[in-house]
């Protein structure tokens, strides 16, 4: 892969995240879509339990798989270094639509609120989920988080400059604030079926062995820097005790940063 075919490959794969994200405003908010999250049931119930565990098994496997550090040394054998993060955010985002477009509403409602006022609040929730995700991204970098940046260093012929630990905005009160985001997007919607009930509960258990995971990987890399960090910032809810991390794993410290 030349430096022009690797950069064009960052470019679509950062394009495919983008719209992938775009596309699960709409899809866990129920906005504007014929069919979405808490739509009607199109199959028996047992049947789409099991096709929904298995989607949200595949992606786990390949979102948190993907990101260990033997996957990318594995993966930069056969492409450049560059190129590895552009492939981890393409496969997630072509994963994460085939998870939306294949996805079985199970029917049924836990709850559905029709005051306006209450609506009103539970969307602005989902909003500031989405925020505080933005906010995060945009201050860690979205061409890095993307793998564009990577890319266009490598296509410039520019050594990438090193990950060194840094808490900006609101890394200073929570470790992992896109987390933070993904969690109240996932339970704050004025309507509730057992279907999305299901996937706020399987990505919610994803998400708390993700962290167990990257903050292995943190470890490695930052050291004692990174336990300071974890004594004085909680993991996820400001004022809430921190998660408990051994640093057993081990990682090359010269790979890109951890964060899924």
């Amino acid at each position: 892969m030349d430096r022009y075919a690797c950069l064009g490959y960052g470019l679509l794969a950062g394009s495919a995240g983008a719209l992938a994200t775009l596309y699960s405003v709409a899809f866990l908010g129920n906005l504007g879509l014929e069919f979405s999250l808490d739509s009607d049931a199109r199959v028996a119930w047992p049947v789409a339990a099991l096709c929904n565990a298995i989607w949200l098994l595949l992606f786990g496997l390949q979102h948190s798989g993907m990101a260990r550090g033997i996957w990318k040394r594995w993966l930069a054998q056969f492409m450049p270094a560059a190129a590895v993060r552009s492939t981890y955010v393409l496969l997630s985002s072509l994963l994460m639509m085939l998870l939306f477009c294949f996805w079985q509403p199970i029917g049924g409602t836990l709850w559905d609120l029709q005051d306006p006022v209450w609506v009103g609040v539970i969307y602005a929730l989902y909003f500031l989920g989405w925020s505080i995700m933005g906010w995060a991204i945009f201050l860690m970098g979205p061409a890095e988080m993307l793998g564009v940046k990577q890319t266009w260093f490598h296509w410039a012929r520019k050594p990438l400059p090193q990950d060194s630990l840094v808490e900006p905005g609101p890394y200073r009160f929570t470790r992992h604030p896109v987390y933070l985001g993904w969690l109240i997007v996932f339970w704050a919607n004025p309507i509730m079926s057992w279907g999305h009930l299901g996937l706020a509960v399987g990505l919610t258990l994803y998400l708390l062995l993700a962290i167990g995971w990257e903050e292995r990987d943190l470890l490695t890399i930052h050291g004692d820097a990174y336990r300071n960090y974890r004594k004085r910032v909680p993991m996820l809810v400001p004022l809430i005790t921190v998660w408990p991390v051994r640093s057993s794993a081990r990682t090359d410290p010269a790979e890109d940063r951890s964060k899924c």
